[in-house]
């Protein structure tokens, strides 16, 4: 009978050591699992890695609540990896000879695969979304040229319906009166491409991502490196941040109708990845209000040092970021920035010191012991009797 209690007895202890492990596992696991769903192109989106979409996946995929406009070219809705999360009903073409659905260029229908292609579904791409709303707002011709009034007519149609995020991928040279005055009536987030110029948009004018709104957001384009592509335009004032730029998406061309997949390269799709990203935040915080959304994207970017400078946020587009805090180290660098490294997602990039003045009456140690104040960083804990000479 001893025996049989005994037994029992280890048998209990050992399950509750092994829950116990299984536990402590998935735990760790909570920092680094991934999710690389089954579509048979992913291994061509290498941009996926740079956005750090895999990791994220694992915290959220969806955002079918949330709907997203693409303001451009039409869309191929019918395309095999796209139908799934297209808007049939609401979409509209602003040429009445034309449809929302056809895309004259393959640029729309690229734009929308980056955003939502139906991923997990053993066909073509991955979506940044996994599910998302979106809907087709054709404002060009034939011969690819875009009207300030179709693009006016379009966001305001799109504040008429309710829509949540506009992506406008394309450029122009002119301020529109019309265009700034629909932007300013939009509720939601416009993410717009930033110019394939290379060039300063402080000094040069580029529209739609120049007009002085706070719902606009500008992206530029970076590689796969994090090092600014040659093509793509910046600006410390103009762009709020970057993401990659050559992606491999789905694709229309209406001369050759088995190629549905292509690789490219344009700041239009460094946005398509932002709208998707800003789309599962929208979705996964419903209580931020639009402008939230927007603070909680640029604080979230990957800091990265060759950034500085070039856009707002000094970053380009983490999804992991989102849902992690960053578990920075410091190290000392400079009598003006310290070195934080990110112990979970591995950023590491240069920051200014944030000194504030401390009162002390224990100093003899130093050169001079009647100085009563030094500044320390309340940061990484380094200190300056004067840290700005």
């Amino acid at each position: 009978m001893k025996r049989m209690i005994l037994s029992i007895t280890f048998a209990f202890c050992f399950i509750l050591i092994l829950m116990s492990l299984k536990t402590y596992r998935f735990e760790d696991e909570e920092l680094t699992r991934t999710i690389i769903p089954n579509d048979p192109y992913i291994s061509n989106q290498s941009a996926l890695n740079t956005i750090k979409a895999y990791d994220a996946w694992s915290y959220a995929t969806d955002a079918s609540n949330i709907k997203v406009a693409i303001i451009g070219s039409g869309i191929n809705a019918y395309h095999e990896d796209l139908s799934a999360n297209m808007n049939f009903n609401y979409s509209y073409c602003y040429d009445s000879n034309d449809s929302a659905f056809y895309d004259n260029t393959g640029h729309g229908t690229a734009i929308a695969g980056i955003i939502g292609a139906t991923t997990n579904n053993n066909i073509g791409v991955a979506g940044v979304c996994w599910g998302v709303d979106m809907y087709s707002f054709k404002v060009n011709n034939s011969n690819d040229s875009y009207s300030n009034s179709n693009v006016a007519a379009a966001i305001n149609y799109a504040s008429s319906i309710g829509i949540d995020i506009i992506n406008m991928s394309f450029g122009l040279l002119e301020y529109s009166s019309e265009v700034d005055a629909a932007i300013s009536n939009f509720d939601g987030l416009i993410v717009c491409s930033s110019g394939n110029l290379g060039y300063d948009n402080d000094l040069y004018q580029h529209y739609p991502s120049n007009y002085s709104h706070d719902n606009i957001i500008a992206v530029g384009g970076i590689s796969n490196d994090y090092s600014i592509h040659p093509n793509s335009n910046y600006g410390l004032t103009t762009v709020d941040l970057f993401a990659p730029m050559a992606t491999y998406t789905t694709y229309y061309d209406s001369t050759n109708s088995s190629l549905k997949y292509a690789y490219l390269t344009g700041t239009s799709y460094a946005a398509a990845y932002v709208v998707g990203a800003v789309a599962l935040l929208e979705s996964e915080h419903p209580d931020l209000t639009p402008l939230g959304i927007k603070d909680l994207l640029l604080s979230r970017v990957s800091k990265k040092d060759n950034l500085q400078g070039k856009c707002v946020s000094g970053g380009a587009l983490s999804l992991f970021n989102f849902f992690h805090n960053h578990s920075n180290t410091y190290s000392y660098y400079d009598n003006t920035y310290h070195t934080c490294t990110c112990s979970i997602c591995g950023d590491s990039y240069r920051s200014l010191h944030h000194w504030t003045q401390i009162y002390t009456n224990n100093f003899a140690l130093v050169a001079e012991p009647n100085i009563r104040i030094r500044y320390e960083c309340v940061d990484c804990g380094a200190f300056s009797l004067n840290p700005y000479i």
